[in-house]
């Protein structure tokens, strides 16, 4: 038997359950803050939200964010309000700033978080300081900005995902929700600017200090003080004294549509590290029928060659073909030599995209050239432009489209916030990227490759003793992971992506351990597949479904996908949160049988999945065309339903 600790990591990725939550009521306004994290969160007016959310900062030279211990954490009510208080440390020598922070909600309806901090030591820093999260909802919203200098703007949030900072030098923002509800943010102890957060995939905008044009990183002297504050007013439309908090208990209400999405080619990538498969490996691998594996070659990296080899031998294995992400630099050099490689296997490869290192696009005469020497010599060729990083890079510096056949760039959710909860709500910012990409690519095909937990690392990175690397995140092995891959999938479908590459087929940053070990070996001391092994599965199982919208109440609790074939209809379910979560689900069939992956199943998903997935865990009947459940922490479940009665495994 495992360990209950090894079950809990292996449920949401860590040993302590993630974002424990205090709900307050301040007047017409509820919301919630979490001790852990020192993050305010889901400011709204009844089921509307206001703010995202509210936190403090602490990034030192190079943009590395130090993470918050919280001590000493107090709630105290009072007439009229409630007051959290608490102490912060941020250490990570030469860094180390405390901070007292206080949160007070009154029934007013205003909200106030300060930050008072003190420097320890000397170091450097690019940003020390309170950050608002306006709501992707804000999206076309206009707004007012009010300046330092007492002038005032009007103007609106950006509808498409901005490449640069819309609002310069914020005293404070107010802006009017569709339904009438006003919001006054007021930031005071620095000048702020906001950013479209869009840009990494977080749904948000961001209203932050210190403005980027300023010089950075800044040395800050022991002993230094920092006092900010930010102030959120809320008038509601019909001047309500109360808002019900919700319930962690409320119901989720799902319900299938009959509205297609269309399906996007699903691949994995193949990872730095040897790809080799045994037998069971290998089965596994091609049960899950990869439309294509994506392998990263970085010309200017003697490694390439071998990388070339191993992606070859992966797809002739798994019987699938390649994606190849070809990093050229400026000079080209050893273009020819991968030329002569891959006319010698053109079959295999679906296409290539044609990047530069690093942040950089490709300019239009380097990929032009490149191009044409690739087409020149390998007949009707698929190239492709794009990023090897984020969308950001893409925005900023648009590639040429004259000679492009297809658009790509990556997805991580941790480039500014590493929570669970911060993570779960990317996959909204994912379909930005998708709806902003297509207005200035046109009807060229995007394709999203990778989606990965965390950045990537550098190809020398793999080349490391460490067990597990400091570059893999366990929440690869979890149950949470199933949900932000599943609620990937359902956004990016809907915004009309062509392609997606989820993650390694193997390894650390893959979909199991691979023959030379992994997440489950490590904590487990035995060989497996991860619980996204069973999401993987139950899309090749239904390839030939038609994909399908399903309307969740509360799509950041609850993620879901329908597939439909005949008779029968599949419904993909996830719990995006730490806590149990009761749903309501609306289906179309008399007859339902389900399969969970929560605590009391993963042994045997994990060690055995052959044999998991040739049972079920619970029989439905539905009423009235309803079925009603209730889902563990970060549990899975596949729904089938049927319009006459199956016959089912013993």
């Amino acid at each position: 038997m495992w360990s209950e600790t090894t079950l809990r990591v292996l449920q949401w990725g860590a040993a302590e359950k993630p974002n424990r939550r205090i709900h307050i009521v301040a007047g017409p306004v509820n919301c919630v803050f979490e001790p852990a994290t020192a993050f305010l969160r889901q400011i709204c007016y009844d089921s509307t939200e206001l703010v995202h959310g509210v936190y403090a900062a602490v990034r030192g030279p190079h943009w590395e964010t130090i993470s918050p211990h919280v001590e000493k954490f107090a709630v105290r009510y009072s007439e009229g309000a409630t007051m959290i208080s608490f102490h912060v440390v941020c250490k990570a020598l030469p860094i180390w700033l405390e901070w007292d922070g206080k949160v007070v909600a009154s029934h007013a309806g205003t909200i106030t978080f300060s930050f008072d901090g003190v420097a320890r030591s000397t170091f450097l820093r690019n940003r020390i300081g309170l950050c608002v999260l306006h709501p992707d909802t804000c999206a076309g919203l206009p707004c007012v900005i009010e300046h330092s200098d007492g002038s005032v703007t009007h103007t609106m949030f950006p509808y498409l995902i901005s490449p640069h900072q819309p609002f310069l030098n914020v005293r404070a923002i107010s802006y009017r929700t569709k339904d009438g509800v006003e919001t006054r943010i007021a930031c005071e102890g620095d000048v702020f600017e906001t950013e479209d957060q869009r840009n990494w995939t977080d749904a948000s905008f961001k209203t932050y200090c210190t403005p980027l044009a300023s010089p950075s990183p800044v040395r800050v002297t022991e002993g230094t003080r920092i006092r900010q504050s930010v102030t959120i007013m809320v008038r509601a439309r019909d001047n309500k004294r109360v808002s019900r908090p919700q319930k962690l208990s409320d119901a989720v209400v799902c319900e299938i549509t009959q509205r297609p999405r269309p399906r996007p080619e699903i691949g994995f990538g193949v990872p730095w590290e040897n790809a080799q498969f045994n037998d069971v490996t290998c089965a596994r691998l091609q049960a899950l029928k990869p439309a294509h594996l994506r392998t990263e070659l970085h010309l200017s990296d003697k490694n390439w060659r071998k990388d070339w080899t191993h992606a070859l031998n992966a797809a002739q294995t798994l019987a699938t073909l390649l994606e190849v992400a070809l990093v050229v630099p400026s000079s080209l050099d050893d273009l020819e030599e991968f030329a002569a490689e891959w006319k010698d296997n053109i079959s295999l490869v679906a296409r290539c995209f044609v990047l530069g290192e690093g942040r950089t696009v490709l300019s239009r005469e380097v990929f032009s050239r490149a191009a044409d020497y690739l087409r020149s010599r390998i007949a009707q060729a698929l190239i492709g432009a794009g990023t090897n990083r984020y969308f950001t890079e893409l925005n900023r510096s648009r590639p040429p489209l004259e000679g492009v056949d297809a658009i790509t760039y990556s997805c991580n959710p941790q480039v500014h916030t590493f929570d669970n909860a911060s993570i779960a709500e990317t996959p909204a910012g994912q379909a930005w990227t998708v709806r902003t990409a297509r207005s200035f690519c046109g009807v060229l095909p995007i394709f999203v490759s990778p989606i990965t937990l965390r950045p990537r690392p550098a190809r020398h990175a793999f080349e490391t003793n460490e067990y597990p690397p400091a570059w893999a995140d366990v929440r690869q092995a979890s149950l949470f992971a199933v949900g932000f891959a599943l609620s990937s999938l359902t956004h990016l479908a809907a915004a009309g992506v062509a392609g997606i590459t989820l993650f390694d087929i193997v390894g650390w940053n893959g979909i199991m351990d691979g023959v030379y070990g992994g997440w489950l070996s490590h904590l487990c001391g035995q060989h497996g597949v991860y619980p996204l092994y069973h999401l993987c599965a139950d899309l090749a199982e239904n390839a030939c479904a038609t994909w399908l919208e399903a309307d969740v109440s509360e799509p950041i609790r609850l993620a879901a996908l329908a597939l439909t074939n005949h008779r029968r209809t599949v419904l993909l379910l996830s719990n995006l949160t730490a806590d149990e979560l009761a749903i309501a689900v609306r289906v179309p069939g008399t007859y339902a049988h389900a399969r969970r992956l929560d605590a009391s199943t993963l042994p045997q998903a994990l060690l055995s999945p052959e044999n998991f997935r040739a049972g079920y865990t619970d029989v439905f009947t539905p009423h009235d065309g309803r079925v009603e459940l209730v889902l563990q922490s970060n549990a899975y479940l596949r729904l089938d339903t049927y319009t006459q009665e199956p016959l089912l495994p013993n």
